[in-house]
């Protein structure tokens, strides 16, 4: 038996007996062959809308989850990338959000996927709505906008996240310059003894980034907290909602709509926001 598995090995390449020793080693993270790093390099490149593609290169991500890391370092720089054209950074997005949705799927390391992806979200929206504000053509613009709000809703419905983390990168992208701006002054607990970390992890949970100086952060809570408030309205449901810098110091931001006993079926705050 020995024998037949140092024949077996002579016929690897260098980097399949190393990927082989890693999983001996019981080593969670595997880094991908040369060639398999280039394969997926060329299918980023030459992703469209089109399911098969997208689906291709959603299954290679799969087969390969051992490697997560690096595919989605690769991924994400994709969908971040200073030079594509809006087509193709959205079919970057569409794949991340392919990637994720089968992060649950019974293949051994999947999970890692949501894990490694979910705390990128947040960046990852702040850079779209960088580049989507910089887009010129306003049907180029549109169409952008109805696709990632789309895949939001989708998002909002399947659970893959609680609602408001799925609100915050909705409102970071639909963010408008001046939303977040200093212009009018500080904001009043900006002048307050603030607790930074305290501030930070509610921002993080509520699915903000949560880097850069306080009264920033604290603008982007009041900013989800006012968005929250009129995604609801639009949506026909309780406008009786106090957004956590409302709720006195940087109460939990973790925040949901409480129980209104006027609302019928308490769903005001599905899929009314979009578009």
């Amino acid at each position: 038996g020995d024998e037949g598995e140092r024949d077996g090995e002579r016929f690897l390449t260098g980097q399949q007996r190393e990927r082989a020793r890693d999983r001996e080693r019981g080593r969670d993270r595997v880094r991908l062959s040369s060639a398999e790093h280039r394969e997926f390099r060329g299918m980023l490149d030459r992703l469209t809308m089109s399911r098969p593609r997208i689906r291709e290169a959603m299954a290679f991500a799969l087969d390969r989850a051992e490697s997560a890391e690096e595919l989605v370092e690769m991924l994400v720089e994709g969908v971040e990338a200073r030079a594509p054209p809006p087509a193709l950074r959205v079919a970057r997005l569409y794949l991340l959000s392919d990637v994720l949705s089968n992060s649950s799927a019974p293949v051994q390391h999947a999970s890692k996927y949501r894990m490694l992806i979910q705390p990128q979200l947040p960046r990852i929206f702040e850079r779209l709505n960088e580049v989507f504000r910089a887009i010129h053509g306003r049907l180029t613009a549109h169409q952008v906008e109805e696709r990632i709000m789309g895949m939001l809703r989708a998002w909002e419905h399947s659970s893959l996240f609680p609602p408001l983390y799925v609100t915050a990168l909705e409102a970071t992208f639909q963010r408008r310059p001046g939303d977040v701006d200093a212009a009018e002054g500080p904001h009043p607990l900006e002048t307050a003894d603030l607790d930074v970390d305290n501030l930070r992890r509610k921002a993080r949970v509520a699915g903000l980034v949560a880097e850069g100086e306080p009264g920033l952060v604290l603008r982007k809570l009041d900013h989800l907290g006012r968005y929250v408030k009129m995604k609801m309205l639009a949506g026909g449901g309780s406008a009786k909602f106090q957004s956590p810098l409302e709720q006195g110091p940087l109460a939990a931001a973790g925040f949901a709509p409480p129980p209104d006993d006027d609302d019928e079926d308490g769903g005001g705050g599905g899929g009314g926001g979009g578009g």
